[in-house]
């Protein structure tokens, strides 16, 4: 299926620029690329995607979408091993790491019903099954259950475990374990991506067992401000954290702003 012109023409920097201006919302001309979509970074796989959400809508024009990402995961990926991709939403980076090399394998856990449905269905529909595993919970800092507030429902990427106390309409209880549990014993993490709309740092702090081994040998995380302070988690507590287990970190970002992403490793 051939993208719109500009999605082939111009240079993939350039393209995520136009698609925001110019093609959200997605023109109804364009709604039959949300089926089936393929992807720049995964040329075996495709994808079902959500018509009315604007990240699914870059993906079905342009074929990618956190353009940086999607090139350090598929770099990744095609060396070999095991990602565990926490907020794996409909399966974007999940799909690049199983399609890149025969032999990898994908923890993927997504909390949200109407991602988790998308996800599953992506997986089978790619034949990647058993080799990629799905968890439908919230990977956090120990076993139990938390209010998840669902977000808008023509998007997809807004949910998140809910600030103490909070609940009410839009919102649902969601099972939450850590990673130290998820994660095998004597299994080394190749890759650990975790975009959880301020959650990451409770996703950290269950990794105790993994640091500590050393078990996790990249880490791409999000700091989302706003969010971490509705959680109550200071700014720093995750890069502290990392760093009181033997990783380091860097910016990937102005580290002024609101949304910051980072990358770590064992120092």
């Amino acid at each position: 299926m051939n993208r719109p012109l500009p999605f082939r023409l111009f240079p993939l920097g350039v393209q995520t620029s136009l698609y925001h201006r110019f093609y959200e919302p997605v023109p109804e001309r364009f709604l039959d690329r949300f089926k089936g979509a393929d992807l720049r970074y995964a040329p075996r796989a495709t994808m079902n995607l959500l018509e009315t959400d604007p990240m699914h809508g870059q993906i079905a024009l342009a074929g990618f979408y956190e353009l940086r990402l999607s090139k350090v995961i598929a770099a990744a990926a095609r060396e070999g091993g095991f990602l565990v991709d926490v907020g794996a939403n409909a399966g974007y980076f999940s799909l690049i790491w199983a399609s890149l090399n025969p032999t990898n394998r994908v923890l993927a856990v997504e909390a949200a019903p109407r991602n988790l449905e998308l996800l599953k269905k992506n997986v089978a529909a790619n034949g990647f099954l058993p080799r990629v595993q799905v968890q439908g919970l919230a990977a956090g800092k120990q076993k139990g259950e938390l209010t998840f507030l669902l977000g808008p429902s023509e998007q997809t990427g807004w949910g998140g475990l809910a600030p103490s106390g909070k609940t009410g309409e839009g919102s649902i209880k969601v099972e939450v374990d850590t990673l130290d549990a998820l994660v095998p014993e004597n299994q080394v993490v190749d890759f650990l991506k975790i975009d959880v709309e301020g959650a990451d740092t409770w996703v950290l702090q269950g990794c105790e067992r993994l640091f500590r081994e050393k078990a996790v040998r990249q880490i791409h995380f999000e700091q989302n401000k706003p969010r971490l302070r509705e959680l109550g988690i200071g700014d720093t507590d995750a890069v502290e954290f990392l760093a009181d287990h033997g990783y380091v970190s860097r910016s990937l970002s102005q580290t002024d702003g609101e949304i910051v992403d980072w990358v770590s490793t064992p120092g």
